[in-house]
């Protein structure tokens, strides 16, 4: 009875008392949310204020799954190894 109990037991990962932030592993570091966020918005105003130059087939259409996707996905990729270049810890 007691294993069972404790195969249903919550982990909890560690903290750090003053900042209230999780330390165990697996958690997002300090600005990464903030650095992704700047990264999707930098890539899709690049992607979108370029798309009516890109061929058809590069151009997103509303509502589907399309190449334009794959595209706005990798400027947002490349804005995102920049931002983390620019604002390394």
């Amino acid at each position: 009875m007691l294993n069972s109990a404790r195969m249903f037991k919550r982990k909890v990962p560690d903290s750090d008392a003053r900042s209230g932030q999780a330390t165990g592993h697996g958690t997002l570091k300090k600005g990464s949310f903030w650095q992704s966020l700047l990264a999707v918005l930098a890539g899709n105003a690049i992607y979108f204020s370029m798309q009516r130059f890109l061929p058809a087939r590069a151009q997103h259409h509303l509502y589907q799954i399309d190449w334009g996707l794959a595209v706005d996905f990798c400027i947002c990729l490349v804005c995102y190894g920049l931002v983390r270049r620019i604002f390394h810890d």
